[in-house]
């Protein structure tokens, strides 16, 4: 759909090339940071840009996204973050009256660390980096957005494509936790296609075409 309108966020009209370019700079940035087919990468966003790029770009790699419900309470996250052992966290740092990264800092001091090591928690024992959208420059382990995304700038290309190429609809793509309203929060694991069928039943149930905003 090329330069086709694919999201309309703050007054910004976002095309599909822009959030396929998008996508593909989170991925490389990704993988150089060391994530391949099968890792668990928690996003923890609400309704924005990011999150559909973040979608994107943890599929190509053949990563398995875990989305973090942004109504979580801290205690929530910890959980989903040590059960869905998350080697990598993308989130913002705050959200209408929530302070994210004060709740992390908070729950992981070992955050506070300047230095250039991976995080290592015995609270998430898989977590190795941390990286926040709205944070001006990087503070401790927790790294900035944009300094993040330049880490894939000398990715190569041909690289990501060739690891594009070994994701196919049966590999793990993503694990949806429950609200835990009774009880911990359950994850249920989905494939690859899932996530692409239930898109597309949407589109067809809902009769929307690319005129449609």
């Amino acid at each position: 759909h090329g330069d086709r309108c694919a999201i309309r966020f703050e007054g910004r009209d976002i095309s599909c090339r822009e959030i396929q370019f998008d996508a593909r700079r989170l991925a490389k940035a990704l993988a150089a940071s060391g994530v391949s087919k099968g890792m668990r990468v928690a996003v923890h966003m609400a309704n924005r840009p990011e999150f559909a790029i973040a979608s994107f770009a943890i599929a190509m790699l053949g990563a398995v996204m875990v989305p973090v419900n942004t109504f979580a309470t801290p205690d929530e996250r910890e959980y989903i973050l040590r059960h869905g052992d998350s080697a990598l966290l993308l989130f913002q740092c705050s959200l209408l009256k929530r302070n994210f990264l004060d709740e992390l800092l908070c729950m992981l001091p070992e955050l506070q660390a300047n230095n250039n090591g991976a995080l290592h928690s015995t609270r998430v024992p898989h977590l190795r980096q941390v990286v926040a959208l709205g944070l001006a420059q990087t503070h401790g382990k927790v790294q900035a957005w944009e300094s993040f995304l330049a880490r894939g700038d000398d990715f190569p290309d041909d690289l990501l494509n060739a690891m594009i190429a070994e994701v196919v609809p049966a590999d793990e793509s993503l694990i949806i936790y429950t609200s835990g309203t009774t009880a911990r929060p359950k994850g249920v694991l989905h494939l690859q296609r899932a996530a692409v069928i239930q898109s597309w039943r949407f589109a067809d149930d809902l009769r929307l075409s690319g005129t449609d905003r």
